[in-house]
């Protein structure tokens, strides 16, 4: 979840789908219940926005053992 540095009451999620038909199924079976469940914390709708991931930085967490 991301803050707004600007806006406290503004808040992103984001959720990373292998494919557009997975995200168009969340939309479709999942997200209405979530936003069901927001609502009376959020001054605004809940909506959905989507975006194309273009660039993937894959970072391996280092083993300090």
């Amino acid at each position: 979840m991301l803050a707004s540095k600007t806006d406290p009451k503004r808040l992103l999620a984001m959720s990373f789908w292998a494919g557009q038909e997975d995200a168009e199924q969340y939309q479709r079976e999942r997200f209405s219940e979530i936003a069901d469940a927001l609502r009376p914390l959020c001054e605004g709708e809940p909506i959905i926005s989507t975006f194309d991931v273009n660039l993937c930085t894959l970072v391996h967490a280092l083993d300090f053992r």
